[in-house]
């Protein structure tokens, strides 16, 4: 998708002009931040410098792309930019302060698609008391149990345990509007009386609803709006006091930043997560601490990165092989972030060694990890000179494109389709090349 319309020019952007300047950005490099970031969101842009000096001069471009500027442009100075620093009109969406948990599942879920794509994302570090490990002693008190609880609880329970296998089956986009819907039209009522007062197992099944949605969203490329299912799953697994829980969302939005490269914030959430691991299985400690090693790899703490990745292999080993309480993540989700760490610190071949492992010990229904595995393992043998191997796994991506529904999977395949224009004419790259064309139009 290429946005190149810009609304009615307002007289000069000053505002702009002077962020330009503290970030030390030329047009040039601002346009290629841009439309970078909007590949993170598979959004095809091509702005240049003429885009950027038209903006200067007062033109804005359509949403979201005002959001990629601020978000670059933060990124860049090491502090919040907002739309109206930045000279823009707000038309984001950011995350009301201390909204409650509840109220932002029901304003997402009536969200339109224009609406969820123009959702802010935040790049700084999170408030100190968002990232305190909840304790039973300092959650609001349980409500008395009651059966009625317990039934409402259990039938949430046990519809997103459901939509989370269609999740790993079928990618972000199966059911992802129908369990908001369900969130809004069926659970938040059964929340509607004052913190303090509500259904502790209620809660606990509401905040891994919340945790699904935000990695649902996050497939589907709507980051913003998946950062605030992330945020508000956070406050209800507080609420409830599910340590667990917490520490699991905290770890996955660790795994957001990482992929926006919002470097300080990935390291937050990934150091507060491992910092609360005590009721976790063995899988999602494992999963928890290789996202640390991502976290800690990325700011070149290398040392720190492969101390935290011993961990994370010993509980791996531990873990069992059947299904544990949700959220849970199979050995090819731990696997894919181990590869991404030993990627970091420049260990090629673990890295790929790690990634092959994934594919290798894969359940027949985990095909979204399959096929973003497939990618990542492409891409590094295609970067270590390996074309026949990396259009192997290309290939495999391009058969599962159709079955797997997902933004994350559609910007896998154009990147596929990228890395290997220049190769076309070779046998291997040819088949790819044909066959992830055909699954072009079928977007």
């Amino acid at each position: 998708m290429t946005i190149s319309a810009t609304r009615v020019p307002r007289g000069p952007n000053v505002r702009l002009r002077t962020l330009l300047a503290e970030a030390d950005y030329t047009l040039d490099a601002l346009a290629r931040a841009v439309n970078a970031r909007g590949a993170q969101e598979g959004r095809h842009l091509s702005y240049d410098r003429s885009a950027v000096a038209h903006w200067l001069r007062g033109a804005a471009p359509k949403p979201p792309v005002p959001r990629y500027v601020t978000e670059v442009l933060g990124h860049r100075t090491g502090r919040c930019v907002t739309l109206t620093e930045a000279g823009f009109p707000d038309d984001g969406h950011p995350l009301p302060p201390d909204e409650d948990p509840t109220a932002t599942l029901h304003r997402l879920a009536a969200y339109g698609t224009g609406e969820l794509r123009t959702t802010a994302v935040r790049h700084l570090p999170l408030p100190s008391a968002l990232v305190r490990p909840p304790t039973a002693a300092e959650s609001a008190p349980a409500a008395p149990a009651t059966a009625l609880g317990a039934r409402r609880a259990g039938a949430v329970r046990s519809h997103v345990r459901h939509c989370a296998d269609g999740f790993d089956t079928f990618g972000g986009d199966y059911g992802r509007t129908a369990l908001a819907a369900y969130a809004a039209d069926t659970v938040l009522p059964w929340l509607r009386v004052e913190p303090g007062r509500r259904d502790r197992e209620l809660l606990r099944e509401t905040s891994r609803l919340a945790f699904l949605l935000g990695r649902m969203h996050t497939d589907s490329l709507l980051h913003g709006a998946a950062q605030q299912y992330h945020l508000a799953a956070l406050r209800l697994a507080a609420e409830a006091g599910d340590a667990g829980a917490w520490a699991m969302v905290m770890s996955t939005l660790s795994a957001q930043a990482e992929e926006l490269g919002h470097l300080a914030l990935a390291r937050q959430t990934a150091e507060a997560a491992a910092q609360c691991t005590g009721r976790l299985g063995s899988a999602q400690r494992a999963f928890v601490h290789a996202q640390l090693g991502v976290a800690r790899a990325l700011e070149g703490d290398g040392v720190g990165a492969r101390r935290v990745l011993r961990a994370a292999e010993a509980q791996a080993r531990e873990a069992a092989g059947g299904p544990g309480a949700f959220p849970t993540y199979h050995y090819t989700a731990y696997a894919y972030r181990v590869g991404v760490a030993l990627w970091l610190l420049q260990d090629r071949g673990g890295a790929i060694g790690a990634w092959r492992l994934g594919l290798e010990r894969c359940g027949a229904t985990h095909r979204r990890a399959v096929a973003l595995s497939h990618s990542r393992t492409a891409q590094a043998l295609l970067q270590v000179g390996r074309l026949s191997e990396a259009c192997r796994h290309w290939d495999a991506l391009g058969r599962m494109r159709e079955e797997v529904r997902a933004g994350i999977v559609l910007r896998a395949v154009d990147e596929a389709r990228g890395a290997l224009a220049p190769f076309a004419g070779y046998a291997d790259a040819e088949v790819v090349l044909r066959r992830i064309g055909r699954a072009e139009q079928v977007r």
